[in-house]
């Protein structure tokens, strides 16, 4: 197959998730890896004077990074229908100091306006998940929101928060991923992952396997407290947030609704469930998944003590339209 940028793929259809994850992790990459500037005389001439106690935090923080400003969807290629490249043009800008999401606000401006309004959901909380995003910076979604501003796309982000539960294999993770481009925001909602918070935390790459001892009752203990401050962040800037987690212990739906009251946000819980059978199916089938999920995991869950479950239940054992289509009306959207 011939390579092909991804703008040429987005005029012929909805961009493919996995795509959009492995553009991520590019990005992603190419970021971590960019020198960092401190230099207090290299503010960027897009920040404006109301927005420059913010760039100076992310400074601080390592955010501004020398870039060019050329990261575009005819820039990024496809090859062999796998694997993303990064095609700077010969004509392309020496490097100069700027802030990270003026690369990431370029691509999701494209996309939105391309009608790509899932594929820019995807790119935004991949990129997210894998630089650490909102833990790392307490500024990131403002800066970001006000980047889109700039841009002439304004945020309506109304700050909610949203969890989605259930055993594994029941179809919460894709729940979450699938309502998030629904939310009301420049870019839809932001996802919070357990499975991700851990293996940040662990330090390896989301797609790695993390083994047993990961999975500790201490680790994920503390998977959790993680978990509830990266959702604190997003809530504080005022973005909606959807926690995406098993939550099988009653202490854990009741912690997470807890957070929603103490920024006095609105608050919706799912449980998206399925036959053991069902689940095991999908957990088989699974390519390319951040969860470490296997069958035998899904064996031990069968003698879990889910406690009183008071969140909407949402059976997913039909088809998937079927499924978002009962989230999206709980939800609201």
């Amino acid at each position: 197959m011939a390579p092909l940028n991804l703008e040429q793929l987005a005029g012929a259809g909805p961009l493919d998730r996995f795509v959009m994850e492995n553009t991520a992790d590019v990005v992603a990459a190419f970021h971590l890896n960019a020198n960092v500037h401190k230099d207090p005389g290299s503010i960027p001439h897009s920040v404006t004077t109301g927005a420059t106690d913010i760039h100076g935090r992310r400074m601080e923080n390592g955010c501004i990074r020398a870039g060019h400003g050329d990261l575009h969807l005819k820039n990024i290629i496809l090859i062999d229908d796998q694997r993303i490249v990064l095609n700077w043009p010969p004509a392309s800008s020496p490097p100069r100091a700027m802030d990270l999401l003026e690369d990431l606000s370029s691509l999701l401006i494209e996309l939105n306006a391309k009608g790509q309004i899932s594929a820019a959901n995807i790119l935004f909380n991949r990129y997210f998940d894998v630089t650490g995003g909102v833990i790392d910076d307490p500024d990131t979604l403002t800066a970001l929101d006000g980047r889109m501003k700039r841009q002439n796309r304004p945020g309506i982000a109304v700050p909610r928060l949203i969890a989605v539960g259930g055993l594994s294999g029941g179809g919460k993770s894709r729940m979450a991923r699938e309502l998030a481009p629904f939310i009301p925001c420049a870019v839809g909602a932001r996802v919070v992952r357990t499975d991700v918070v851990r293996k940040r935390m662990m330090g390896i790459g989301i797609t790695e396997r993390l083994h047993s001892q990961g999975y500790t009752e201490a680790i994920t203990e503390q998977t959790y407290g993680r978990f509830y401050e990266e959702l604190s962040r997003a809530l504080e800037q005022g973005y909606p947030v959807i926690a995406d987690g098993v939550f099988a212990m009653e202490k854990q739906r009741v912690d997470v609704e807890q957070i929603a009251h103490k920024y006095g946000v609105p608050f919706v819980g799912l449980w998206v469930e399925a036959p053991l059978q069902i689940r095991a199916q999908r957990v088989k089938a699974r390519k390319n998944n951040v969860s470490d999920v296997t069958e035998s995991v899904l064996q031990r869950q069968v003698n879990f003590d889910l406690g009183h479950i008071l969140w909407h239940r949402i059976d997913s054992s039909g088809a998937k339209d079927k499924t978002l289509l009962a989230g999206r009306h709980l939800v609201g959207v």
